[in-house]
């Protein structure tokens, strides 16, 4: 998801537990963009369903400017938006990366 300010970020990853429920977030990473994207990494058990509500709750709050789900929706894929390089990404917790992948959700 790309957010509008680095210190989105910060506080997104900190409410973490707010957007998700059921504990299916293993982790985050950010990439070196602008806007600032943060990558979110499922837990093995989570389920697509998983990754949609997780998706559909970030992207109501209103500092998250896009939202992405994972190219492939298998447990423990990763799920993301920002089309840059892993080299690119600055590890916020363990098993954080960048995928590519279309936008689920855009602000307009």
């Amino acid at each position: 998801m790309c957010v509008s300010s680095e210190e989105a970020v910060d506080e997104l990853v900190r409410e973490g537990p707010r957007f998700d429920p059921r504990h299916a977030i293993a982790g985050f990473g950010l990439t070196e963009s602008d806007p600032p994207c943060v990558e979110v990494l499922l837990d093995p058990g989570a389920t697509a369903g998983d990754a949609d509500d997780i998706a559909r709750r970030y992207f109501e709050d209103p500092r998250v400017v896009s939202a992405s789900e994972p190219a492939d929706r298998r447990p423990g894929t990763r799920w993301g938006s920002s089309p840059v390089l892993p080299n690119r990404c600055r590890q916020l917790q363990p098993g954080a990366g960048v995928r590519k992948g279309p936008f689920l959700y855009r602000r307009r």
